[in-house]
């Protein structure tokens, strides 16, 4: 179904173009309305079929389990940014969650904080682990909040596509870089090999699309798409590597671009 059939207009929140296709995804008794734009690749939610993200919680789990799955994708998040950045600096882990990343990266000699968008999860880690974290959000983030530092690093676990406005949001984050600072984001590889060979929950008769990241994300990129926002926002892609909920096929995607998810090291262009 084409979007000029719909009676609500709509453009793409990354690059502006109205030549979008509609995607529904059926989840439970709830539609998902998404549309894509044919232009730059982004899967934009139609905040008419509600935008309320549904966040991973892992607050429950102690960032000191070694074997907990959260804890495990953290940790891979970490050796990604030890294999390609040193030596170790500032470090903002946004949505910090139940501050795993934050507690390896400490042991790893990074002076860390943290970020998380409601007062109780941020207290809960600060107990855990006596380090600071800030109550923000991505979508509306005061730099005075963290006291004007510049960080070497951001990571960013899938913090960008739960944004509505992605544009907005890592332009906000660039101003808490250095002038040589990096983010490591993990987003979702939406146009990949995985995606097209999963079975789909989209409405029958609807093409596969990647619809098992629907409900808890407001946009979903490819690697264009992706690359699109980076050069809107001042940043060059330094690496992008995608992986699967298969450690073992790791290796593989690492290489091959075909994990359902995508891992990137973006770098501060200087302007």
């Amino acid at each position: 179904m084409s979007a000029k059939s719909d009676k609500r207009p709509f453009r793409c929140r990354l690059c502006g173009s109205g030549n979008v296709t509609v995607r529904v995804f059926q989840r439970g008794d709830e539609r998902l309305r998404y549309l894509r734009c044919r232009k730059c690749g982004l899967f934009n939610r139609d905040s008419a079929s509600g935008l309320v993200i549904e966040a991973i919680d892992d607050f429950a789990v102690d960032p000191a389990e070694d074997t907990a799955p959260g804890n495990v994708a953290r940790d891979r998040t970490y050796r990604f940014l030890e294999r390609h950045l040193s030596p170790p600096g500032r470090l903002l882990d946004f949505g910090c969650g139940n501050g795993r990343l934050m507690y390896t990266a400490r042991r790893g000699g990074w002076d860390v904080k943290g970020v998380e968008r409601t007062p109780e999860r941020a207290q809960r880690v600060r107990e855990r682990l006596g380090t600071a974290v800030v109550v923000a959000d991505m979508a509306t983030l005061d730099p005075d909040a963290l006291d004007a530092v510049k960080f070497d690093v951001l990571c960013v676990h899938f913090g960008l596509e739960q944004v509505a406005e992605p544009v907005t949001a890592l332009t906000r984050l660039r101003a808490l870089l250095t002038e040589s600072g990096h983010i490591v984001a993990d987003v979702t590889n939406a146009r990949s090999l995985s995606a097209s060979l999963k079975p789909s929950r989209a409405k029958r008769g609807s093409r596969r699309e990647p619809s098992y990241d629907a409900a808890r994300s407001a946009n979903l990129f490819a690697r264009a798409s992706f690359q699109l926002l980076l050069r809107r926002t001042g940043f060059d892609l330094m690496n992008w590597e995608t992986y699967s909920d298969a450690p073992l096929a790791d290796f593989l995607c690492r290489y091959v671009s075909i994990g359902r998810y995508a891992r990137a090291l973006i770098r501060k262009r200087r302007r």
